[in-house]
Order: structure tokens, then sequence, then C-alpha cells
């Protein structure tokens, strides 16, 4: 009697009973979209369209860098991994394009409650 009442949750929630476990994280979707705009960043590497592919995926890590992108291996890894990849393999003219342009120097910030003695 004791066996079949721990067993009956069991029955009643076939769906779960079977599954893995999900490696998935809270806020991380799967997102087919944004495998499509990194595959069109990807093509316009290829075609030496670099500063536009390197707009292109920085749009993609600042919008959607939590989205779990499906591979055909079956891996879902989020897309932040794959463009740091891509930025990562990128030339080094474009590379120091891009340093520069990440690393610019700060604008002058108001030094608000900042008294001069």
């Amino acid at each position: 009697m004791i066996r079949i009442a721990l067993l009956l949750p069991l029955l009643l929630v076939p769906s779960v009973v079977g599954q893995a476990p999900s490696a998935r994280l809270h806020g991380e979707t799967e997102a087919a979209q944004t495998r499509k705009r990194l595959v069109e960043a990807q093509a316009k590497l290829a075609d030496g369209k670099t500063a536009d592919a390197v707009d292109d995926l920085l749009r993609v890590l600042a919008d959607s860098g939590d989205d779990l992108i499906p591979l055909p291996d079956g891996s879902h890894p989020p897309a932040r991994r794959l463009v740091h990849r891509v930025l990562a393999g990128l030339p080094a003219d474009a590379l120091k394009n891009l340093r520069d342009r990440i690393d610019a120097p700060p604008r002058e910030t108001p030094r608000i409650g900042i008294t001069s003695n």
C-alpha cells in the first residue's frame, strides 16, 4: 500500500518523468531569430564587410546575449559566447578598430558635488 502511495505522484505527472533536466537558466530563451542574425553577421564577414558585421555582432551582444542558440550538434550555447568567439577570430586590423572603438576615452563627466578649494 505504501509503494502505491509513493508511485501515485509519478503516474499523475507523466510529462515530467523521463525528461532530462533542463540546463537553461532563468532569463535564457532559445531564439532562432538571434541565430539568423549571427549567420547574417558571419556572411558579412565573409563578404569583407567587417565594420557592418562588427556592428551587428555588438548589437546581438547588447540585445540578445542571453538567448540560447540551437546548433546542429544539439547544443544550445548563449549568443554571448558565440559572438565573443567570432569577435576573437577577427583579423588584426579589425580587432584594433574594435578595441579603439570600445576603449575610446570616456567623455568628460560632470563634477557635480565637487567643489574646488
